[in-house]
């Protein structure tokens, strides 16, 4: 049926908007003590942040899993979370 309401979609999105805002608090605290650390040129520090903020923002993505997600691959009822 074509228009099939989709509120578990609707739901799950929404719980992932939240996440990734929240995400994005996080990673810009990490960008910001990455640049804290630069600007007194701990670059041994500043290398960490990049890393920490590299994983987590890895961590965060599969964790949502976004391209299930964004159903890049077609509507899916595969629901998780």
């Amino acid at each position: 049926m074509p228009t099939e309401e989709r509120f578990e979609y609707a739901r799950k999105l929404k719980l992932a908007l939240q996440k990734l805002r929240e995400a994005g608090e996080t990673l810009g605290k990490y960008e910001q003590e990455k640049r804290q650390a630069i600007n007194l040129e701990d670059y041994d520090k500043a290398k960490v942040k990049k890393n920490q903020i590299e994983r987590y923002r890895d961590q965060v993505y599969s964790a949502l899993n976004i391209e299930h997600l964004l159903e890049l691959e077609g509507v899916s009822s595969i629901v998780s979370f």
